[in-house]
Formats: structure tokens, C-alpha cells, sequence
């Protein structure tokens, strides 16, 4: 591996590598003391239709308020593009990993409404190859997204087993990464560090889930 892969795969590790510890800690002890309390567990299954979101969901506690853990994958995929003179393949994946805390309390009837928060913690990878024609060669772009999120929705029993949700979860997240582009003219070659961070308030994209209980 030559120094120039070297620096776009491990750069943004090394940013962040200060904060592994703490966030380790602080996960393994939230879990250990969900393990203590632990009445109630619940699998389940989730989605949402906006954002081709899908993952699995693990939650653990009392009833009323429980520990929950999900993994949510999105955007991967492969594209084949052909022009003239030139052909493109497109890769992409993404996976977040959740933890939090999330409370119930009845709204009315069987509906319960359902409140609390999460540390989330996204990664997402694209890479574009194009064929000697095309200028730009071949494309990579590594973001991580550590974050917050606010959790509000409601719950619906289907059975004494299953249960149906709705969530919308507003939040904050800091992104950073690098992207690395190869031309064809290897002098216009570079590697770019970036971060930024951004606020999210999308009440549109609900997540859908169906849980059941263990």
C-alpha cells in the first residue's frame, strides 16, 4: 500500500481516535447496567420509505423505559453507467449504529407515546471508476458521522407479542472524512479533508419498526 492509501484510509481514524475510549467506556457501562435491570427484551425489525433505511433493533428494560440498541444500513448499491466515450461504475454503502434510552407513557387507550434520545454513529463509503477516456479516473469518499438524536413517536400493541411504531428522530451530527480523486494527468491527483456539522429536523422521514416480544 502505497503512502498516499495509507493516509486516505487511516487520516480520518486518527482525528477521531481520541474519542473511541471515552465512547467504549461509556457504551459498556450503560450495557451493563441494562443487563441489571433487564425485565423486558424486544426484537424488531426497521424502516423507513423516505430513506431507504433498514435495519434491526434490540431493546432491553422495564416496559416503561427501556435501553435500545439498532444498526440501520442504507444506500448499497452498484450503478453501471455507458456513454460515448466513456463508461462509470458507481459503488455506495452506508451503515449507523444507535444506542439510547427511550420512555413510554400512555396517550390513549392501547397507543402509547414513546420519548427519549440517542448517540449514533454513521458510516458511509462512495467510489466511482471511470474508463481511461474520461479525465477523471477513479473517485473515494469516506465520511464518518457521530451524533444525538431527540426520539419522539408512538407505539402500538398488534398482540400481547407484537407491536407496531412510528418515530421521528431530530438531532445533531458532526461529519468528517476524506475524499481522494486520481486523474489521468496524475499532477491534478489530490486528497481532501473535510467536517462540518449539521442539524436535523426532517419530520418527514419516519422510521417504522416492528417489534416483538421475547
Amino acid at each position: 500500500m502505497n503512502d498516499s492509501s495509507q493516509y486516505f484510509l487511516t487520516k480520518p481514524f486518527l482525528k477521531m481516535k481520541k474519542l473511541f475510549p471515552a465512547v467504549l467506556l461509556f457504551m459498556m457501562a450503560l450495557f451493563s447496567h441494562a443487563q441489571n435491570e433487564s425485565k423486558h427484551m424486544q426484537i424488531g425489525v426497521s424502516t423507513s420509505c423516505l430513506t431507504n433505511n433498514f435495519g434491526f433493533v434490540f431493546k432491553t428494560g422495564e416496559p416503561s423505559s427501556m435501553w435500545r440498541f439498532m444498526v440501520l444500513t442504507a444506500n448499497i448499491g452498484s450503478n453501471k453507467t455507458s456513454e460515448e466515450v466513456y463508461e462509470t461504475t458507481q459503488m455506495s454503502s452506508g451503515i449507523t449504529a444507535k444506542f439510547g434510552r427511550e420512555y413510554r407513557t400512555k396517550l390513549s387507550g392501547k397507543l402509547d407515546f414513546v420519548y427519549g434520545a440517542e448517540f449514533s454513529f454513521g458510516y458511509s463509503y462512495q467510489k466511482t471508476e471511470n474508463n481511461p477516456e474520461n479525465n477523471l479516473i477513479n473517485s473515494k469518499l469516506i465520511t464518518y458521522s457521530p451524533g444525538i438524536n431527540a426520539l419522539l413517536g408512538v407505539v402500538y400493541p398488534l398482540s400481547d407479542r407484537f407491536s407496531v411504531s412510528a418515530e421521528i428522530m431530530p438531532g445533531f451530527r458532526y461529519n468528517t472524512g476524506i475524499e481522494k480523486r486520481e486523474y489521468s494527468n496524475s499532477e491534478q491527483n489530490y486528497n481532501r479533508e473535510f467536517s462540518g456539522w449539521g442539524i436535523d429536523l426532517n419530520s418527514n422521514s419516519v422510521l417504522f419498526t416492528l417489534s416483538y416480544k421475547l
